[in-house]
């Protein structure tokens, strides 16, 4: 006795096969497209933190050109007197680029209330952390191996199962924001020597 299949779930699955040859064709498209020799400085980068490359394309398209982050040619760093009247370095440039990556913060007035909440883009915070949770949260053998990934795991683990233990999302949101900044000093070592 065969299983039957009704034309209702055929018709599903020649449509989930439609779009995976649709997505497969356009993933071949931009391999080709990030493939140009003024983006092989920021696949070099990339590669050592372990991005596939629908990730690449997408942090490409939020930070393409480097130089959008940059004051004449280098990085934004601006001494300010802090709350505590002592003379603070703030990294303008690293906060614009982590703000583009999603990993940033800003200010939101409710009411009375002023409150800091994560900011920037939506869509590139969840695929870094998706990336996170696959690359760097995993142990052993799993964990991206490389000094990036090392890196990030001894600090996702400290944060994990420390003093204080932070929960999963939390401990990702922080990983996040040393990796982005890790990335920018890498981006800024490649590209600026």
């Amino acid at each position: 006795m065969g299983i039957t299949i009704s034309s209702y779930t055929r018709s599903h699955a020649n449509a989930i096969v439609s779009l995976e040859l649709r997505a497969s064709s356009i993933e071949d498209w931009l391999d080709k497209a990030i493939a140009m020799p003024n983006f092989s400085p920021y696949l070099k980068v990339f590669e050592s933190f372990g991005f596939g490359s629908r990730l690449s394309v997408l942090l490409l398209i939020q930070i393409y050109p480097f130089d959008k982050f940059l004051v004449g040619g280098q990085p934004w760093v601006e001494e300010e007197i802090g709350h505590n009247d002592k003379l603070q370095l703030r990294y303008r440039s690293l906060r614009s680029f982590q703000l583009y990556l999603g990993i940033g913060y800003k200010w939101v007035q409710s009411g009375d209330k002023i409150v800091r909440t994560i900011g920037g883009s939506t869509v590139c915070r969840s695929h870094l952390y998706m990336w996170c949770f696959d690359r760097i949260a995993p142990e052993g053998n799993r964990r991206l191996q490389t000094y990036i990934g090392q890196n990030l795991g001894e600090k996702y683990d400290l944060l994990r199962r420390g003093e204080v233990k932070i929960a999963g999302k939390d401990a990702i949101i922080r990983v996040l924001y040393k990796a982005t900044r890790l990335l920018f000093e890498e981006l800024c070592q490649e590209l600026l020597e």
